[in-house]
């Protein structure tokens, strides 16, 4: 309360009533999902592995989808971050492998994803989009929405997919705010409210809000390179997400949790399917 025109004084005193909180509004549905991203199959450095056991957890959790956020394949062998560990040279033989050997949800989880820049070497100088053409068509499970981002649903939720470029940063969040508040301007010109944003590419994990907006930087599915990662002092998150979002009635997201599945421990190169070296090199070099 003013005392005079410069003098406050705080009064304390008891609320009477208070209105009960309306619950039964505020946290109304609830969706789960898994989040996986840069899986680099064709690399060495490749958690086969790790990514069957992901999918493991993505059944026992019962999540409604799993998103890939980018960088399925490893992409071009003479690439600074592949060289001398890309196993198989040809798109081709990459394409086949990833096709034969990602795994499938023994729950019929759909796998919905985007290409990363890994992938878009492929063929992007020639404008063929790879995974369009020879990965999705022969996986019922998995439903491509585009290179290098597209956009989809959780349930009521608007859900982006975006494989960003450069490094993370020092700070973990530092990128990613830059890259939400960009995508909370397009949504508002738009007119369409961008519920999550999952970023892939930079092998970490790190979680904010942000207008509204769940952000996720998600980890990776690869180990550490040797010739890349580790002399830059770069130490990858890896592991995936089970996320759980629940929402108010007009659809807003009222809470989340986000449980990284961390493998680090679990991360043991090289990790290879069974099979023989002639059966590999028949069906992936040769392409019999």
């Amino acid at each position: 309360e003013q005392a005079d025109t410069k003098q406050f004084v705080l009064q304390h005193k008891l609320a009477a009533s208070f209105k009960p909180l309306p619950t039964a509004d505020i946290f109304v549905k609830k969706h789960k999902a898994g989040f996986m991203s840069d899986t680099h199959f064709g690399s060495l450095d490749q958690l086969f592995s790790c990514t069957k056991t992901f999918f493991e957890v993505c059944d026992e959790e019962e999540v409604e989808k799993i998103f890939h956020s980018g960088d399925w394949t490893a992409g071009e062998f003479d690439h600074p971050a592949n060289r001398h560990k890309v196993f198989i040279a040809s798109t081709e033989g990459q394409m086949k492998f990833l096709v034969d050997f990602w795994p499938k949800s023994q729950k019929k989880i759909i796998v919905e994803g985007i290409g990363g820049d890994h992938d878009a070497q492929h063929g992007s100088r020639r404008g063929l989009d790879v995974l369009r053409s020879l990965f999705a068509p022969h996986r019922a499970d998995v439903k491509y929405l585009g290179s290098l981002s597209g956009q989809t649903t959780l349930g009521e939720l608007n859900v982006e997919l975006l494989h960003p470029t450069g490094g993370a940063g020092y700070g973990l969040s530092y990128k990613s705010q830059g890259i939400s508040e960009s995508e909370s301007r397009t949504s508002l010109i738009q007119d369409k409210v961008l519920h999550i944003l999952a970023l892939g590419h930079w092998h970490i994990f790190n979680t904010h809000v942000h207008n509204d907006m769940v952000v996720i930087s998600v980890p990776c599915l690869q180990a550490q390179t040797l010739d890349y990662m580790k002399p830059k002092g770069l130490d990858p998150w890896i592991g995936g997400l089970i996320c759980e979002f629940i929402t108010d009635n007009e659809g807003y997201v009222t809470e989340f949790s986000t449980q990284c599945i961390d493998m680090a421990r679990l991360a043991k190169t090289p990790d290879f399917p069974e099979m023989s070296l002639q059966e590999f090199f028949e069906k992936y070099v040769l392409m019999k």
